[in-house]
C-alpha cells in the first residue's frame, strides 16, 4: 500500500498509482503499448537483460528461480527507441 505524502495521507487509488508506473516505463523507453503495468517485473528484466546487465544479477533482482523461468516469463523483447528519444533522455545528443 502506497500513502501520499500531501495532508489526509490516504491510501493513493489504484487509477493513480496506474498512470504513474505507466509514465514511468514509457519515459524509460518501455513499449506501453505493449507492457501494462502488471508486467514490471518483464518489461524492467528484459531492458536489463537487453543493456547487457549480468543475467545472475537479473536473476537475483527479480527473485527468477531459473534462467529457464526467465527466459520463458521475463526474457520479452523490447523495440529500440529513436535516436532522437535516446538522445533527450540520455543527453546523447551530437
Amino acid at each position: 500500500m502506497l500513502i501520499s505524502y500531501i495532508k489526509s495521507h490516504k491510501k493513493i487509488p489504484r487509477d493513480i498509482l496506474t498512470r504513474w508506473v505507466s509514465v514511468t516505463m514509457d519515459n524509460a523507453g518501455v513499449d506501453v503499448s505493449r507492457f501494462k503495468t502488471h508486467s514490471t517485473r518483464a518489461a524492467s528484466t528484459s531492458k536489463a537483460n537487453m543493456n547487457s546487465v549480468n543475467l545472475e544479477e537479473i536473476l537475483s533482482t527479480a527473485g527468477c528461480s531459473s534462467v529457464r523461468t526467465f527466459a520463458f516469463f521475463y526474457n520479452k523483447t523490447i523495440l529500440e527507441q529513436s535516436q532522437f528519444f535516446d538522445g533527450v533522455l540520455n543527453g546523447n545528443i551530437d
